[in-house]
């Protein structure tokens, strides 16, 4: 106890003990710079915890005790942001949250707005829902009724949808509605100013923010969809209550989200090194393959020089001059042509932040996080980007063996362990000579080989691996490749050819169907084979009949083109079926199909032989 008076007294300042006119306020720049190193110092410290819990400490010990103070002081830190000023951006005390269930909300709107939609004749309906969460309920009733106003002050929508869509760990509170033509005029929505009673501005009096403002100051996700002119969405997330959620549950839930963060390259952007570290130490343990740099520049050499796109973007808003965090993300996404997800972490509290992130579908987030509510967040930008795609596994005597040839070592390094974290052996070597010297076609696997190297190219790879009869898969990788490299590719027999810079995911699932296609070839060399043992058991005359039958002709047609009874031809056709296992026509025709033309026309080079009677 004695340690959080200590804080309070050395952090915050003191009340103010005269008359309110002998109260000098911070001038509002100096207030602003203070909340930020504070915010900045306090995700730090944030960080610190949830890796600390993540720790397996007996309840009983002195470090449990001390973790429990740890978090208590830092929440008591994090709700007096206020500094005992009347800023004019002050977040709410978001850890003062509550679990609450959303019908009891659900009610007192219905309670406000169906008799206001019934006058304006518009059909609201509000989809009853179970769940419960865990946030502020007054401010997210005055938040759902701003919004509510909002939409129907600004469209003529007959048709209105208040509902929820569960999720792992969160709750989608979504609105659907018609009238929008763009997602600029959704976006006005979101942007239009609530009255805003309970949080007085600077002069004492109410003030008036916007929806996105609002969200941000709760933690809330908003989100902004439109389809065609046809319906727009307007989500707000907020989180499940612990208690909802099962243990068991909560491990399938945590596998799940493991899963697809082992998949995923997550690119930080943090100017403060030290912070970088901390989130890439953290989300790291958390299962994600992470790479951290210092600002936009670093950002987009390192995509150039690794060779590989981020599948997430965490970034700060404030990052150098050439371009703040939104921008940052603008620039990658139009580099490879698709929406990288994307959240915003920063300490700033100034409208225009959050909504340049709103504009630009971005997540924001406004320090200081918890460790747990940026693993959330990351999970559930993730859930509408990317698809998690399983290695099913398989017995290890048959476990595959991907080869990966590059003289790239990082970029090596950084293939092993991905395809090592999804089952697979990887063998790797820096030329394609100490490949070939120690490849022995005895495990199911791949190749992937850069295109164009120093010493045997990745092209004359393939042609003396197809001279070996070896039918290895080949997945070709280029960092600057034209259309003939890909068509001489193709041409080799390359399952796939792949431009750097790639997705993790885009490699992984490249191998899936390399490997799926070995399979399907030995398969069908199996069943080649079988096809091919069925038909030399038939005799001469048996495969010439089969031929005639495979052509369509009845048997009366093939005794009178034989010059054999009708009786003999059955006999035969029973025979074929007998010998080949075959249990109808269709079956028939397929197990001469994998035979092949070859097997087939011995019957008519016998026949031509004279060593078919007539």
């Amino acid at each position: 106890m004695q340690v959080k008076q200590s804080m309070s007294a050395d952090v915050l300042p003191r009340q103010a003990s005269g008359p309110a006119s002998a109260y000098c306020p911070l001038p509002a720049e100096r207030l602003s710079g203070i909340d930020q190193k504070l915010r900045q110092t306090a995700q730090l410290v944030s960080l610190i915890v949830g890796q600390l819990e993540a720790c397996e400490f007996d309840p009983a010990t002195p470090a449990r005790r001390v973790l429990e103070q740890l978090d208590a002081t830092l929440e008591k830190l994090l709700s007096r942001f206020g500094l005992d000023q009347p800023a004019p951006a002050t977040d709410y005390d978001r850890h003062a949250a509550v679990d609450f269930p959303i019908q009891a909300l659900f009610k007192a709107l219905a309670q406000d707005f169906l008799p206001l939609a019934a006058a304006q004749r518009r059909n609201l309906r509000i989809v009853p829902c179970s769940s419960w969460v865990r946030s502020l309920p007054d401010c997210l009733r005055q938040l759902l009724s701003g919004l509510l106003a909002n939409i129907m002050d600004s469209t003529s929508t007959p048709r209105l949808t208040l509902g929820c869509r569960r999720h792992s760990e969160w709750l989608s509170i979504e609105l659907w509605f018609a009238g929008c033509k763009s997602r600029d005029d959704a976006l006005r929505i979101v942007s239009m100013p609530v009255y805003e009673a309970s949080l007085p501005g600077a002069c004492g009096k109410p003030a008036l923010r916007s929806i996105a403002e609002l969200s941000a100051m709760l933690g809330l996700q908003l989100q902004v969809k439109t389809a065609d002119e046809r319906a727009t969405l307007i989500s707000i997330s907020a989180p499940l209550s612990p208690s909802v959620v099962q243990p068991g549950a909560r491990r399938q839930q945590n596998a799940r989200a493991l899963g697809m963060a082992r998949t995923c390259l997550l690119l930080i952007v943090e100017p403060d090194a030290l912070l970088g570290d901390m989130l890439s130490c953290g989300l790291g343990a958390l299962g994600y393959r992470t790479a951290a740099v210092r600002d936009s520049v670093a950002a987009l050499e390192w995509i150039a020089r690794s060779g590989i796109q981020p599948d997430l973007i965490l970034t700060e808003h404030v990052l150098d001059r050439s371009s703040d965090g939104v921008q940052l993300v603008q620039k990658i996404r139009d580099q490879f042509s698709r929406t990288t997800p994307a959240v915003i972490l920063t300490a700033e509290t100034k409208k225009q932040v959050s909504q340049s992130a709103l504009t630009a579908d971005c997540m924001l987030l406004r320090k200081p996080v918890s460790l747990n509510l940026l693993r959330v967040t990351l999970a559930s930008a993730l859930s509408t980007h990317a698809a998690v795609h399983a290695v099913h596994a398989m017995p290890p005597s048959r476990q595959p063996v991907i080869y990966v040839v590059d003289d790239d070592a990082a970029l090596r390094s950084d293939l092993r362990t991905l395809l090592e974290s999804e089952g697979y052996l990887v063998r790797d070597y820096g030329t394609a000579e100490q490949f070939l010297d120690s490849y022995t076609a005895d495990q199911p696997g791949c190749l992937i080989i850069d295109a164009r190297r120093s010493g045997i190219s990745g092209l004359e790879t393939v042609a003396r691996l197809k001279a070996q009869g070896d039918e290895l898969p080949v997945l070709m990788i280029s960092c600057n490749s034209r259309v003939a490299d890909v068509v001489d590719a193709m041409k080799a027999g390359v399952c796939d050819f792949i431009e750097k810079p790639f997705r993790y995911q885009q490699l992984l699932t490249s191998v899936k169907k390399a490997l799926a296609s070995q399979v399907a070839t030995e398969s069908s060399q199996v069943l080649r084979k079988a096809a091919i043992d069925h038909i030399s058991h038939l005799t001469a005359r048996q495969r010439q009949i089969l031929a005639m039958v495979l052509d369509g002709h009845p048997s009366k047609n093939i005794a009178a083109n034989l010059g054999i009874s009708q009786r003999t031809v059955e006999k035969h056709r029973a025979s074929i079926m007998s010998r080949t296992e075959a249990r109808s026509i269709p079956e028939l025709a397929r197990i001469a199909l994998a035979a092949g033309e070859k097997t087939l026309s011995a019957a008519t080079n016998d026949k031509r032989n004279g060593l078919i009677g007539g």
